[in-house]
């Protein structure tokens, strides 16, 4: 992701040095195109700082520690995650809630 976020950073760098840019930008599809230019280039910096930070990060943090993760350390459940993820019914987003055995009962009568 580091690399991949390092291209995408320098692609406008890179297309906008060519000899004829101005001609592409003034051509029909020429905003879009700088537009483009512009969301991957940022995207790309974006991409490439996080990166950096989640690489430094795993460099620093020694083994079992919390920065690692929880479940290097065991102490979570697979589907901890999908506690935080908003569930959707039909067309609008229900708050996140913890599975019971009533929520689970009232969901499977939902479907």
């Amino acid at each position: 992701m580091l690399l991949v976020g390092l291209f995408a950073a320098g692609m406008p760098v890179i297309h906008m040095r060519g000899a004829h840019y101005g001609e592409i930008a003034k051509s029909p599809g020429g905003f879009f195109f700088v537009w483009t230019l512009w969301a991957l280039g940022g995207l790309g910096g974006f991409t490439f700082i996080l990166s950096a930070r989640g690489l430094w990060g795993l460099r620093r943090a020694s083994p079992g520690s919390p920065a690692r993760g929880r479940e290097m350390q065991g102490d979570s459940r697979p589907t901890d995650h999908l506690r935080l993820l908003p569930k959707f019914v039909g067309k609008s987003a229900v708050i996140p809630f913890e599975a019971t055995e009533a929520s689970l009962a009232i969901t499977s009568r939902m479907k």
